[in-house]
């Protein structure tokens, strides 16, 4: 029964002493819980993950609503492209989507990020919600303790992302 509360993966790491093995995340039949409407009073936020350049890194926002109980991925952005494109990508996601709040990872180089968002919001006329979220947890840890809310079908996708996925 534990197991079952805590899904595979947390009770694995936690109770038996062995963390997952990197690179071997989620299974397919995590990713089949679609949605086609949003749950009455659900929440919607925006995360962006930047990076420099035209190559390199992707960079990706990704917009979820969250009702109390599940997690619902409304739209996923991403892209090897021009920072100016991320800006762009997040204006046209905050006018698609009723997001109350927007963050982008901003540790080391990526604060200077913001000055681009200022200057698009100038020629906007208005600024995204938007703030700094500095990420102390690794990268892999974060993805892995998204696993367990997968196994537990907490994360489910709206119907368009079939279309891509």
């Amino acid at each position: 029964r534990m197991q079952k509360n805590m899904g595979n993966i947390l009770f694995t790491a936690e109770m038996q002493g062995e963390p997952m093995e990197l690179g071997n995340y989620a299974k397919p039949e995590w990713l089949e819980n679609y949605y086609k409407d949003l749950p009455e009073g659900a929440v919607t936020v925006a995360w962006c993950d930047p990076s420099l350049g035209e190559s390199g890194d992707y960079k990706v926002w990704v917009v979820v609503a969250y009702d109390g109980k599940r997690f619902y991925v409304e739209n996923v952005w991403c892209q090897q492209t021009t920072v100016n494109a991320m800006v762009y990508a997040g204006y046209s996601l905050y006018g698609k989507h009723p997001i109350v709040a927007m963050r982008m990872e901003d540790n080391f180089w990526q604060r200077v990020l913001f000055d681009d968002f200022n200057k698009i919001a100038g020629q906007k006329g208005y600024h995204l919600p938007l703030g700094g979220e500095p990420n102390t947890i690794s990268k892999d840890y974060r993805i892995e303790s998204l696993m367990q809310e997968l196994e537990l079908g907490n994360i489910w996708f709206h119907e368009m992302l079939k279309k891509i996925g």
